[in-house]
Order: C-alpha cells, then sequence, then structure tokens
C-alpha cells in the first residue's frame, strides 16, 4: 500500500511538471518577433483598460526571472537564457519595458541596471525611450545621468525641458547632465570606476574611451550658459545651485575674468610642535574645519619643520562663475580649512619641481621623507578625519581620490609628496549674501583677523552651504625653510637661499630676485626697519643692518615689498598686514621676513584650478624671529 502511494505520488508528480511545461512553452510560443508589438498572454492586450501594463506580460516576467537572479547571484554575469529572449534587441526591449512598467521602484530601477551593465554603450537609444516614456522621478533622473556619462550624441534637446522641472531632482540631473556630457575625465587615459549611487547601485564601470564626440570640446550655447548661471545663483534648491556649478566648471563663459590672489606665511616653531599647533588653534575660529587627528596625536603623526598658517585665497571674478580647485602640501597635511572641502587625497606623483633645471630627487627624497611615505600606508588614524569618498558628486560612489600611483614604470619612482584638500565646486559671485549666512566670529580679539579679512574687496565664496569672502586652509609640512639666518653681534646677518633639499645643485639660479625686510620693536616702542635683496646670481649675503627706515615708513615699505614684486593689491597686502599686525608690528623683538619666490610657493602648496585664473598671484613669506 505505501508503494502503491508513493507511485502515485510520483504520477502525480510527473503530471505537474508536464503541465507547468506546456503551460511555460505555450505562452513562449507567442510572437515575439518584434519586441515592441508583444501583448499580455492573459488580456491579449499591452495594456490594461486604466493604461498599466499587465502584471502577466512576459516582458514583465522575463524582467522578474532576470532580476531574481540578480538578488541571489549578486551579479548580472550568467543571465540565463529565456525563450523568445534570445537576441540583444528582445532583451534590451523587454529591460526597457520593466523598467517603465514594473511595480515598484526597486524593480524599476533593477531593470534599469540589467539595461545597463549587460549591454553598456549599445544601451542609449533604450535609455533614450526610457527617459521619453517614463513617468517615475527617480528613473527619469538616473537615466539623465546615465546619458550624460555614456555621452553618446549632444543631448542638449532632451535635457533642457527638465531645467523647468517643480522637482528640484529633475532641475539638478539636467543641469548636471549637460555638464557630464563635455567632462572629458570620463574618457580620459586614467577614468574612474563610475557607479551610480542608486538601489541597487548601477556599475558602469570604466567607460570605453575609443569612442570620443568631437561635440564634448564644445562649450554649451551662450544663452544656456547663463541660463546656468542664474540658476547657480538663484535656485532655490542647494543640490541645483551645486549642479550648475558643477556643468559650469567644464563649459565656463568665454570672456570671464578672475582674479586669483593667495597669501600664506611660514612660521619655523620654537618651541616644539605641539606648542606650535596650540598657538594657532587659538587664533582658529570654532566654525572652521578640522580635517586632522585629534590634537593629542599631532605629535605622533608630525615632527614638522615649518607650519603653513593662514594661506588665504580671494577670488574676484566678473559674472557669476564656478570653480573647481584642489591645493596639497609639500609634504605636509593640511590641518583646518573654510568652506568645507569636499574630499582629501594623497598626491602621489613624481614631478619635476624646476622643468628643465637638470634636478635629482631621488638622494634627498630618501633621506628626508620617507617616513612620510610610509606613514599614510600603515596608520589607520592618518592621514585625516575628513572623509569624503563621493568626491562632488552626490549621485555617485567613487573610491578615495588620489593621484598618481606608487608603482613606478620607466625607470621613474612615484612617491607619496603630500596631502591635500580638493572644493568640487565653488560657486563665485559679487551678490551679497544676508548676513545670518556668513559663520559668527564671536568677540574673541584672537578671530579679529577674520572679520578683518571681509573687509578686503573680492568675490563671496559658497561651497554648500557656507559662503565667505576668502577660502582659507593651513597646516605643517615637513620640509625645510628654502632660507636661512645667521645672527651676529653688532646687528650683522647672514641671509642664505638655497634649494638643495628641492634636488637644485649648487650652482642654482633664482627667477627672481628674492627681497626681505627686516622689522625691530624695542619694549619702548621704538620702530624700525630695513630692506634686504638678494640678487637672482646670488645664494648668500651678509650685511650689517643700519635699521634705516623709520617708524613712520615701515607699514608703507612692507605694503611695497608685497605689491611691487609680488601682485598683491593695495587692499590684498593691507589684509595681509591686518591679519599679522600685532606679530609683525606690535610684539616687541626683532624678525626678518623673505618674501618666498612664486616658483617655490607654487612647490610648497601645489594648486590645480578650473578654469584657469586670468591673472594669477601667490605670495609666501618666511617669518624668521631673531634673537634678541
Amino acid at each position: 500500500m505505501i508503494g502503491w502511494n508513493m507511485r502515485g505520488g510520483t504520477r502525480v508528480t510527473l503530471m505537474l511538471l508536464v503541465l507547468a511545461f506546456w503551460t511555460m512553452s505555450a505562452v513562449a510560443k507567442q510572437d515575439f518577433a518584434s519586441p515592441s508589438s508583444v501583448t499580455s498572454a492573459a488580456t491579449g492586450t499591452e495594456e490594461n483598460a486604466d493604461g498599466t501594463a499587465d502584471k502577466n506580460d512576459p516582458r514583465l516576467s522575463f524582467c522578474r526571472r532576470w532580476i531574481r537572479h540578480l538578488e541571489v547571484n549578486g551579479r548580472w554575469q550568467g543571465l540565463p537564457k529565456l525563450p523568445r529572449f534570445n537576441t540583444a534587441e528582445q532583451q534590451q526591449a523587454a529591460l526597457v519595458f520593466g523598467a517603465l512598467h514594473l511595480g515598484n521602484a526597486s524593480q524599476r530601477m533593477s531593470a534599469l541596471k540589467l539595461l545597463c551593465e549587460a549591454f553598456r554603450e549599445k544601451n542609449v537609444d533604450s535609455l533614450k525611450q526610457v527617459l521619453a516614456d517614463s513617468n517615475d522621478p527617480e528613473i527619469q533622473q538616473t537615466t539623465i545621468y546615465l546619458l550624460g556619462l555614456l555621452q553618446p550624441e549632444n543631448l542638449v534637446d532632451a535635457f533642457v525641458p527638465f531645467l523647468e522641472s517643480s522637482r528640484p531632482e529633475l532641475r539638478a540631473a539636467a543641469t548636471e547632465g549637460l555638464g557630464l556630457q563635455r567632462n572629458r575625465r570620463w574618457l580620459s587615459w586614467s577614468p574612474p570606476e563610475l557607479i551610480l549611487d542608486t538601489s541597487p547601485p548601477i556599475k558602469l564601470g570604466w567607460l570605453d574611451r575609443t569612442n570620443r564626440p568631437v561635440f564634448r570640446r564644445s562649450k554649451l550655447p551662450a544663452d544656456l550658459t547663463r541660463r546656468l548661471q542664474t540658476m547657480m545663483i538663484q535656485d532655490p534648491d542647494p543640490g541645483v545651485r551645486q549642479a550648475a556649478a558643477r556643468s559650469l566648471i567644464v563649459s565656463p563663459p568665454n570672456d570671464y575674468q578672475f582674479r586669483y590672489a593667495e597669501w600664506g606665511v611660514w612660521i619655523q616653531p620654537e618651541e616644539g610642535p605641539l606648542r606650535m599647533t596650540e598657538l594657532i588653534l587659538d587664533e582658529i575660529p570654532d566654525f572652521v574645519h578640522r580635517t586632522q587627528t585629534p590634537l593629542a596625536s599631532f605629535e605622533k603623526h608630525f615632527q614638522y619643520r615649518q607650519f603653513v598658517d593662514k594661506p588665504v585665497v580671494h577670488m574676484t571674478v566678473d559674472q557669476p562663475l564656478a570653480v573647481q580647485l584642489q591645493v596639497s602640501l609639500f609634504y605636509g597635511q593640511p590641518w583646518f580649512a573654510y568652506p568645507k572641502p569636499d574630499a582629501d587625497f594623497v598626491d602621489v606623483r613624481q614631478r619635476s619641481v624646476f622643468p628643465g633645471k637638470g634636478l635629482n630627487q631621488a638622494d634627498f627624497l630618501k633621506a628626508e621623507f620617507s617616513e612620510f611615505q610610509l606613514l599614510w600606508q600603515r596608520d589607520p588614524e592618518f592621514p585625516t578625519a575628513l572623509m569624503d569618498p563621493l568626491y562632488g558628486y552626490p549621485f555617485m560612489i567613487q573610491s578615495r581620490p588620489r593621484y598618481g600611483s606608487t608603482d613606478g614604470g620607466m625607470g621613474a619612482e612615484y612617491r607619496a609628496e603630500g596631502l591635500g584638500l580638493r572644493w568640487q565646486n565653488l560657486i563665485l559671485s559679487n551678490r551679497q549674501p544676508s548676513a545670518e549666512r556668513l559663520p559668527d566670529t564671536g568677540n574673541n580679539p584672537l578671530h579679529q583677523w577674520w572679520k578683518d579679512l571681509r573687509q578686503v574687496p573680492s568675490s563671496w565664496v559658497q561651497s554648500e552651504n557656507e559662503t565667505e569672502r576668502f577660502l582659507y586652509y593651513d597646516g605643517p609640512t615637513l620640509c625645510r625653510a628654502p632660507s636661512q639666518v645667521e645672527w651676529k653681534d653688532n646687528d650683522q646677518i647672514r641671509l642664505s637661499f638655497s634649494l638643495e633639499q628641492w634636488g637644485r645643485k649648487a650652482e642654482n639660479r633664482f627667477e627672481d630676485p628674492v627681497r626681505a625686510m627686516a622689522i625691530r620693536l624695542t619694549p619702548d616702542g621704538n620702530l624700525v626697519g630695513q630692506q634686504l635683496t638678494l640678487a637672482a646670481d646670488q645664494t648668500v649675503m651678509e650685511s650689517k643692518l643700519t635699521w634705516d627706515i623709520p617708524a613712520s615708513q615701515v607699514e608703507s615699505a612692507f605694503l611695497e615689498m608685497l605689491q611691487q614684486d609680488a601682485g598683491l593689491t593695495v587692499a590684498e597686502g593691507k589684509g595681509l598686514l591686518d591679519a599679522w599686525r600685532k606679530a609683525f608690528l606690535e610684539t616687541p623683538g626683532q624678525r626678518l621676513l623673505v618674501r618666498l619666490p612664486s616658483y617655490i610657493y607654487d612647490q610648497f602648496c601645489p594648486l590645480e584650478i578650473a578654469p584657469y585664473p586670468t591673472e594669477r598671484v601667490r605670495v609666501g613669506l618666511i617669518w624668521h624671529e631673531l634673537p634678541h
């Protein structure tokens, strides 16, 4: 009896399997020769009476089957082959239908993911169809990003209508798409791996850089550029403003005027690095972003030789302009910054400090900075606490920005040269923000320098929801100052300026004279000064200080040193002096301030900026405190 029941059960099971197979075959045998004309097996029509797709439509069944495979296996490779969906055209048409008509948002996004990852650059027409027919804002937004990244053709006409959308996410996507199509980075020789931050994530990987449409080298039409400038400044949604800025960076206006003026002071600590850090912290307002590890670990990470204090950047434009800026400290690390950067990065590269001068960097690099090369690789706390893997593009997932390679090649040695900060899309305009948008410096007299710098005429700088009159960063470096001072009796001074630590041999020559100013303030308030000049063909000078500049002319002589050769305006030079007035002119003692040539400043603080300024000035001072 038991055996008979088992045999009967087996027969029933076989009958059920045959019935299921027959049903599937009947559905599969319908005519799918033209996928666009596929009808529902249940209703005989593509859509129900209310316009919605029938849930039993075989194209939707096909999509669900592939989506289940994706969920179980975690990847689209090895997708099952289904009858009547054997060709790429049939599969793409079914996935397009699924992205438009599947029952929930996650399934629609999964269909879009399969469409992109399985067919990559071959799915452009399918994506255009999804964009034209979809009513799902999230699908529309993602499709615009995908078309912008794939850069198939000039899609201005397809994106522009979304600039009028009542949904800020669609306005942002449209402005983003216009810029993405013209961003050469995605098809460069070392492009990033592209992953969209969707659910589930869409992985485009590395795009085919062999297809480079000509239109990408052209800028946006002038009327559309002005429209994006208006959106960048006036749109009520911050996401739209930032997206417009990113597009304008890669397609700036043709006639812009952009002045970039930066200055900073190099301080060599006399009381130890940790004490110097504490003194500098006292002068920094609380709202400034700390990009470093806790104070207790400063000394562990850096036995630094000097501190680059208060590098301040004034940027002046004649019309709204979006700027992308990144700066690093040569064998150093920015510790503070405002407005908030979008990302930090490790600068890994080998560069010639002075091109064409016959440099030999290997020996001093190994001797001086081998510890730095290892530090960022082995210490989990290092380099910074500021981590933003989105790299300024909120719709993408990217790994931490890093430049260059440590592997080397063709006989070259590539090394970690420093750490830096990146502002992905700064918005510059001459439209003064409301007072409540500026950070409050409070009444602390140590923070007065920040208030004073707001009086320097320049454009306003906005990053996300933070606005200021200037950009600020600072931090320590392991580099020694190129200037060395020896103080002798009877006011004898020996000033040497050497580039040997940069790999320059003894016969070094400078592009410009090195100018310096000695300042003395006695305890009874007597202020005097003297200017010194080291000629371009000199490396050492000795002089007796005669203190021939009286108190009434010390300030004007100092400003003249900043303006005549360095290029700062009167207001910019006065802003520098006001920020350092107490230390330079009102503290008893004697000090030598050496103006750093601009090409040395560029090596201390490597800068990359787009669009390139029409006027660029960088002024550094090395502060040597002399014996009393």
